[in-house]
């Protein structure tokens, strides 16, 4: 399944990039603010680390639908956010990252601001 992950650390190219992720980790597109001045607004978030990286990679990983559900749900319980969120919220995240870098090819670098998403050329 076609899905985001952290890249490597090596692939920041700007100043104004950052990631603190584990390389190929799941990483997620959180919504935020677009006026926050932190950076969260362009920045995915690892699922395992739960820290941030500005770009993410499309790659082709080996998990089930149910998997990528239970890795959610312990993000989220690692970070105590868990007990802000309903069934339904965790399904529907589930079924945003699911979704999310179907019409990406593999090995596309995405980067984001706010709700747009853009392929890095």
């Amino acid at each position: 399944m076609k899905l985001l992950t952290a890249p490597a650390a090596r692939r920041v190219q700007t100043d104004n990039e950052f990631n603190w992720c584990i390389e190929g980790e799941l990483v997620i597109a959180d919504t935020v603010a677009i006026d926050c001045t932190c950076g969260c607004n362009r920045s995915f978030t690892g699922l395992r680390s739960r820290r941030a990286t500005t770009t993410a990679l499309v790659t082709e990983v080996d998990l089930t639908r149910e998997e990528i559900a239970t890795a959610i749900r312990d993000s989220y319980e690692r970070s105590g956010l868990l007990k802000y969120v309903s069934e339904a919220d965790l399904a529907e995240t589930t079924q945003d990252v699911v979704e999310f870098a179907r019409p990406y090819q593999i090995g596309d670098v995405l980067e984001r601001r706010g709700d747009e998403v853009r392929v890095r050329r």
